[in-house]
């Protein structure tokens, strides 16, 4: 069995005069992205959410390239449930 988790995460841009970790230039913060990872169920009970966000920033927050990606939170991904505004009250969409 799968599960999905949504992996938050910080988008960092390189501002500078080359490219990055050459020359003059910073890191800004760009706001958050987030990645739907879906994994066994049974190897998420065995890794932790500092591992898995280890794992993440490994291969996505790395300093020579223009983007970056820093885990900041993991949790469980449920999928949104579809509801409707219908004379100013929601509820759920009938068939």
């Amino acid at each position: 069995m799968t599960i999905k988790l949504c992996i938050s995460a910080q988008t960092k841009e390189w501002y500078g005069d080359q490219e990055p970790g050459v020359g003059q230039g910073r890191w800004k913060n760009k706001g958050g992205h987030d990645f739907i990872l879906e994994m066994d169920d049974a190897a998420y009970m065995s890794t932790s959410d500092e591992e898995l966000k280890a794992k993440f920033n490994e291969a996505f927050d790395s300093a020579d390239s223009y983007m970056r990606y820093e885990a900041l939170d993991v949790k469980v991904h449920w999928e949104p449930s579809e509801i409707v505004l219908v004379d100013g009250k929601f509820s759920y969409p009938t068939a």
